[in-house]
């Protein structure tokens, strides 16, 4: 018995030696892969210049939100004033050498419940090609940093119900639900300028 053990273990031996090294190979290429790729990520703040590249991703985001629809003259438009209020805003990029792979942004707002400021949280959208790499943690860390920085005591953002992978990720981070509903209603101001963006029927583009 022992002998058919011992040689039933030598035989594995290879196999095993086998497994053992492409396993280890396996995982040096993922290290390299992560290492590589984080080492080459910036967290910085947003230039006037990143405006065209984060609408971009602003598009690749509202294709997944239904009550959004990409616009990108009203992003860019958006975005611009997000960048000259520098007391109230912030909006930061990740970049690969020239390229913006990810992008979020905070607003402070006044919060009676707090009694002082509290952050709103938005556009956090990472590329395709960078996700689950640690990019929209990184971001968010830079996030909280300044908002700490501001003396801002809570948090707050939207996220799709429909995007499942979103909810788990800020689950994952210690986000929790609240009782509160999201409701929203346009201005007069929004409906006259739909009238005027409206189409050939004169049917307002409620976008």
């Amino acid at each position: 018995m022992i002998f058919y053990t011992s040689n039933y273990i030598y035989s594995l031996t290879p196999r095993l030696e086998v497994c053992r090294s492409f396993i280890i190979s396996w995982f040096r290429l993922y290290v390299y892969m992560h290492v590589d790729i984080h080492s080459n990520i910036k967290i910085r703040k947003a230039y006037q210049s990143d405006i065209p590249r984060m609408c971009d991703l602003l598009t690749e985001l509202f294709s997944i939100e239904a009550d959004f629809v990409a616009a990108p003259d009203k992003q860019a438009r958006g975005l611009q004033l997000l960048l000259e209020d520098e007391s109230g805003s912030l909006v930061l990029v990740a970049a690969v050498e020239n390229e913006v792979v990810g992008m979020c942004s905070v607003q402070t707002l006044i919060s009676t419940s707090e009694g002082g400021l509290v952050g709103l949280i938005e556009d956090v959208v990472v590329k395709t090609d960078y996700r689950s790499k640690g990019v929209g943690t990184a971001l968010l860390s830079e996030i909280f940093s300044w908002c700490e920085e501001k003396g801002i005591t809570r948090v707050q953002l939207l996220a799709d119900r429909d995007n499942q992978q979103a909810l788990h990720y800020y689950v994952s981070r210690e986000w929790i639900y609240t009782n509160l509903i999201c409701m929203r209603r346009f201005t007069h101001l929004k409906e006259n300028r739909s009238r005027i963006s409206g189409d050939s029927k004169g049917n307002p583009n409620l976008t």
